[in-house]
């Protein structure tokens, strides 16, 4: 059976370097991309699962990103279903719900893990989403 594959999005090569490192351990396959725009093009890799960071080159790429992909409408509309874990270091700062209770503080996402990533947490949440 082949992998599971997970996109690991983030402007900062050493986290993604090191969330590889945990995930490759665990069997599963990497698809990294250095911030939003690649993120959207390597979506045709068909990943299991989206490790997103929030503030890349802009503070809120990460959110514009999950919107897109997660949108009714659109060219990622395929890919809406694929979980998103956004991985952040505000998220104690921010006022944004991830239940379905749609509003103008709604974000599309299943979970957040708060930066610096621990690898027990972050292998945690991929098995809740991955089996």
């Amino acid at each position: 059976m082949a992998p599971k594959k997970i996109l690991v999005v983030d402007d900062n090569p050493d986290v993604v370097e090191s969330m590889t490192i945990v995930l490759e351990s665990q069997g599963y396959a990497v698809i990294p991309a250095a911030g939003g725009k690649e993120a959207l093009d390597k979506l045709k890799e068909n990943p299991d699962l989206i490790l997103l960071d929030v503030m890349m080159e802009t503070e809120t790429e990460g959110l514009q990103v999950a919107y897109k992909i997660k949108g009714e409408k659109g060219e990622f509309a395929q890919y809406r279903n694929v979980p998103i874990v956004i991985i952040t270091s505000i998220h104690d700062n921010m006022t944004y719900r991830i239940d379905d209770a749609k509003g103008s503080d709604y974000l599309p996402v299943e979970d957040f893990i708060d930066k610096p990533v621990q690898p027990k947490q972050l292998l945690e949440v991929v098995r809740k989403y991955l089996g």
